[in-house]
C-alpha cells in the first residue's frame, strides 16, 4: 500500500472516530440533562425540601410502588395531573424536553446506522479497489470493433507508442483485422513504432484453423489468405529495418492478447464463433505483484511462443 493510500486509510479512520466519540459525548451530556429533570420531578412530586439523591429517590419510588395499586392511581393519574395543574411551566418545559430527546435520540440513532452503514460501504469500496489494483485490472469494453473512434483502440494505441514502451507481442488468429489489413487499427501504429513486434498467427490449413473458418462463417480459403495478407504486412514491416518475428501454432485459439511493456489486452475466442471483435475486451496494467493478471497472461504468451520455436515465419 502506497503513501497516499495510508494516509487516506489513516483520515477515514480518524473521522469515524470523531463522530464515534462526539456521539458518545453528546449521549453522556443528553443522559445527565435527563437525569436532573427526572429528580427535580421527584423532588416536587414528593414535596422534598432539597434535591434528592439517587438512592433516596429509588426508596421513596419503592415505597410508593409496595402500596399497589394505589401506585398506579397516584402515579398514571393524580400526580401527573396535580404536577401539570400546580407546575404547568415545569411540566410543560418537561414534556417538550423528553419529546425532543426522545426525537433527538431516533435522529442519532438513525445517523449513527448510515455512518456505521456508509463505512462498511467505503471499506467494501477500498477492499474493491485494493483488489482491482492487485489484479491489475484497468478497463473493460463491450467489444474490439474498430471505427475512427474506438476508445479500446485508442487507448491501445498510446500505450504502444508511449516512450517507455519497448516490445508489442501478439497471439492471435489471423490477424487481418489486427494489423494486417489496411483498414485495421494498428495497420499504421506498428509502422510508426520502434520497438521489437513478436506475433503468433494460426497455422494456414491446420485443422483448428478450418474450424475456426467455419465458426465465424467463412471459406478455409479466405480465412488461409486473411493469414497470409498479415504475414506479408509483417514481412513488409521486416523490409524498413523494424524488429518483427513470427510464428505459426496448430492449436485451437483461445486468448487473443496484445501485450505492451506496461499494458495487456485480452479477449477470448468462442469455439463457435463470433468473430473475436464481438467479445468484450479486458485491459490490464502491469502491476508490482507477480501474480497480477498482467504478468500471468504474459507467461502464456511465452508458453506458446516458446511451443512455436519450430515453426517459425519466413520474414524475409
Amino acid at each position: 500500500m502506497g503513501l497516499i493510500s495510508k494516509a487516506k486509510d489513516g483520515a477515514k479512520s480518524s473521522f469515524f472516530d470523531s463522530l464515534k466519540e462526539g456521539w458518545k459525548r453528546l449521549r453522556n451530556w443528553l443522559f445527565t440533562l435527563l437525569a436532573a429533570y427526572i429528580l427535580s420531578v421527584i423532588q416536587i412530586v414528593y414535596g422534598l425540601d432539597h434535591m434528592p439523591s439517587w438512592s433516596e429517590a429509588g426508596t421513596l419510588f419503592w415505597h410508593s410502588f409496595l402500596n399497589f395499586p394505589a401506585f398506579i392511581q397516584e402515579w398514571l393519574v393524580s400526580t401527573p395531573f396535580e404536577l401539570i395543574s400546580d407546575h404547568p411551566i415545569l411540566a410543560t418545559a418537561t414534556a417538550i424536553l423528553l419529546s425532543g430527546y426522545l426525537v433527538l435520540v431516533v435522529v442519532l440513532i438513525r445517523a449513527y446506522r448510515t455512518l456505521n452503514r456508509q463505512s462498511e460501504l467505503i471499506k467494501g469500496a477500498d477492499d474493491n479497489a485494493a483488489l482491482l489494483s492487485q489484479a491489475g485490472i484497468k478497463a473493460r469494453y463491450p467489444h474490439a470493433k474498430f471505427s475512427s473512434s474506438s476508445a479500446a483502440w485508442d487507448a491501445l494505441k498510446q500505450d504502444i507508442m508511449s516512450p517507455e514502451n519497448k516490445f508489442v507481442y501478439v497471439l492471435g488468429a489471423n490477424g487481418i483485422d489486427t494489423f494486417g489489413g489496411p483498414s485495421s487499427p494498428l495497420f499504421n501504429t506498428f509502422e510508426t513504432f520502434r520497438g521489437t513486434v513478436r506475433v503468433v498467427l494460426c497455422k494456414p490449413d491446420c485443422k483448428p484453423m478450418k474450424g475456426r473458418a467455419l465458426a465465424v462463417g467463412i471459406t478455409a480459403r479466405e480465412y488461409k489468405k486473411h493469414i497470409q495478407t498479415s504475414v506479408k504486412r509483417l514481412r513488409f514491416l521486416r523490409s524498413k529495418q523494424k524488429s518483427v518475428e513470427a510464428r505459426y501454432y496448430d492449436g485451437q485459439p483461445n486468448w487473443k492478447l496484445i501485450i505492451t511493456s506496461q499494458s495487456l489486452w485480452v479477449q477470448y475466442y468462442l469455439p463457435g464463433g463470433p468473430d473475436v471483435d464481438q467479445t468484450p475486451v479486458w485491459t490490464m496494467s502491469m502491476t508490482e505483484n507477480q501474480d497480477g493478471f498482467y504478468h500471468l497472461f504474459h507467461m502464456e504468451f511465452d508458453r506458446v511462443w516458446e511451443r512455436c520455436s519450430n515453426d517459425a515465419v519466413n520474414l524475409n
